[in-house]
């Protein structure tokens, strides 16, 4: 129990991004809220949205959690204005607070099912201390999670980045990529230029090079994705062009990589994308064990002209490779 308690303190400091320095005379292990609240993903406050798992009326539904943690003692609140909803809990510092479909603080009319439509599904999450908040959407056989990115950092720019829709031979069991916006002030002005490739148009019509303008108020979502009957149709690159910061989520409601592949297993995709201007110009990533099948990436480029070089390195030596 012991080795439990002490692996756990240590995920949660490595969760809230604290240093580890040594707690002794002038040094301390607990950062203050400025710097935590300095371009970091801690926050006071949360705009989120649940992109839809599965296609629709898929109904082996498990759970819908956020994971909410603290340096500092803390009361957090789950709100969904749209829905009526609100629920407070108390959060111990370093310690983890759930918001679960198993106590009913969550449940899945939360999700944004609605294409191309404007809905009331922002999720607020709000305190007094910074928070790191963590999404998670599982069901029987498809689960995923994202690190959801506060307000203080959002942009007013971003770019999509999924996989291609995926077809199993049935429009209702069909599962496309798309994109979810969420407002958090009133008269958010946003438009969504469709780029990317494929012939497949999205749910309501529209193909790649058309144009969305949409008028978000507080805790408003919009989505916009493919509707899933065409394995060419990938609306990666697709940018977002708002008038005030927004929040953006990137999703698959359940891809199979590669798309080439029959009906073989495939999972939910879902990411928090910072915006543009927090990209950067190196990255590192650590391969999985999976038995030489290796790692996929995909690379998008923000502006024209723009050239990369991938390193390999040896992962027991180090040596470049």
């Amino acid at each position: 129990m012991r080795f439990v308690t002490k692996l756990g303190l240590v995920l949660l400091a490595l969760f809230l991004s604290a240093p580890l320095a040594n707690a002794q005379g002038k040094f301390s292990n607990v950062p203050t809220a400025a710097e935590m609240l300095n371009n970091t993903p801690q926050g006071k406050e949360f705009w989120i949205a649940i992109p839809p798992n599965e296609y629709d009326g898929y109904g082996q539904a498990r759970q819908l959690e956020v994971y909410v943690t603290s340096a500092a003692d803390t009361d957090v609140t789950l709100e969904v204005p749209g829905l009526g909803l609100s629920y407070t809990k108390e959060l111990k510092a370093m310690e983890i607070t759930t918001f679960t479909t198993a106590d009913g603080t969550m449940n899945w009319g939360m999700e944004v099912r609605a294409s191309e439509a404007i809905t009331n599904k922002g999720i607020k999450i709000t305190a007094d201390q910074p928070l790191s908040v963590y999404v998670m959407s599982a069901r029987h056989y498809t689960s995923e999670g994202y690190l959801a990115i506060p307000t203080n950092v959002w942009g007013k720019r971003y770019r999509h980045v999924s996989y291609y829709d995926y077809y199993e031979g049935s429009p209702t069991t069909a599962r496309g990529n798309g994109m979810v916006i969420v407002a958090k002030e009133d008269g958010t002005q946003v438009r969504i230029f469709l780029r990317g490739q494929g012939t497949g148009p999205t749910v309501h019509g529209r193909s790649i090079g058309d144009v969305i303008s949409v008028t978000l108020n507080e805790g408003e979502t919009y989505m916009v994705r493919g509707n899933g009957q065409d394995r060419s149709f990938d609306l990666a690159g697709s940018e977002v062009l708002a008038s005030k910061p927004v929040g953006f989520l990137s999703f698959h409601m359940r891809t199979i990589l590669p798309t080439t592949v029959g009906f073989a297993s495939r999972d939910y995709l879902v990411e928090m994308p910072w915006p543009t201007q927090a990209w950067g110009k190196e990255y590192i990533t650590v391969e999985y064990e999976r038995e030489d099948r290796g790692d996929y990436f995909r690379l998008l480029a923000h502006e024209d002209g723009t050239e990369w070089e991938v390193t390999w390195y040896d992962k027991l030596t180090g040596a470049q490779i």
